[in-house]
């Protein structure tokens, strides 16, 4: 297994490099290290589309893996069959962070669902994705780790009572900051990850 320090840095270099698979504004980056498949999902950045990615908040069904954030869902069937048919009897490690978390979340489930369940599924101050389904269909994943960094406002939305949950109790570091956005940048859960 990888450590959680390099699949944060991981995360971290997709804001910067070019992706493996692309479709709009949806950006997914491949790395082979030590017999792993590890697809990396960036996450919000400048760009208008991914803000209305993110806000695209309405629940949306997909069989198998119940309701999920409408914006998430169709970002990741965007690119799903392509991923899923490139990483064919390759072992799969899933990271992100931000909105590239969410959708980590979502090919994970999706994984699940076709019988390749991926080996380590770790995301970086990601928003809640679907409900109770998607969590379940998640369950069998060998290490799932959630990470919240102090009082970064991300991981509570979106905020949808009794619908909207975590597929793990998250998993806090750091400490609050006067400004809570400061404690969402994926250099601080980077840095803040043990060696």
């Amino acid at each position: 297994m990888l450590t959680h320090r390099d699949l944060a840095a991981i995360a971290h270099l997709t804001y910067s490099s070019d992706p493996t698979w692309a479709k709009e504004d949806v950006h997914a980056c491949l790395t082979e290290k030590d017999g792993y498949s590890v697809v990396a999902f960036r996450g919000t950045t400048l760009n208008p589309e991914d803000w209305l990615r993110d806000l695209d908040g309405w629940p949306a069904y997909q069989k198998g893996i119940g309701f999920c954030h409408a914006g998430f869902l169709n970002g990741v069937l965007l690119v799903k069959d392509q991923i899923l048919k490139d990483l064919e009897g390759k072992t799969v490690i899933l990271t992100g962070h931000s909105l590239g978390g969410a959708l980590a979340l979502i090919l994970g489930a999706f994984l699940a669902q076709a019988r390749r369940m991926p080996h380590q599924l770790v995301t970086f101050g990601a928003p809640r994705a679907g409900s109770h389904k998607l969590a379940r269909a998640l369950k069998k994943v060998p290490e799932l780790v959630q990470y919240r960094n102090g009082n970064d406002p991300v991981p509570e939305v979106p905020w949808l009572p009794g619908f909207y949950v975590h597929a793990k109790q998250l998993t806090h570091i750091g400490r609050d900051a006067i400004d809570p956005l400061e404690n969402h940048h994926i250099e601080l859960y980077r840095d803040l990850m043990p060696r």
